[in-house]
């Protein structure tokens, strides 16, 4: 039995395959923050006793964290294009 302090091969590999998808679902977030996202998440199911669930629960979580995150930098630049392209400013 592995304790919460040194986690499983499988919850390695899992938490590392779930970092490697968002971060190509989400190639404009910082590495460490996706990162950060996915180990703090995966922290809030230390002493569940079913395990089977977590990574697809975690992905899923930190996936709607970052789609629902302020304007990514693509869309930013995107929007700066239409702006200049239309002379029109955005309101802050």
């Amino acid at each position: 039995m592995t304790s919460a302090l040194s986690p499983s091969d499988a919850d390695v590999r899992a938490v590392e395959g779930l970092i490697s998808r968002l971060m190509a679902r989400f190639p404009d977030v910082p590495a460490d923050s996706v990162r950060q996202m996915v180990n703090t998440t995966w922290d809030q199911f230390t002493g569940t006793p079913i395990r089977d669930f977590i990574p697809v629960l975690v992905e899923r979580a930190v996936r709607e964290q970052l789609s629902s995150a302020q304007i990514t930098p693509r869309r930013q630049r995107a929007a700066d294009r239409l702006t200049q392209a239309t002379g029109r400013h955005r309101r802050s």
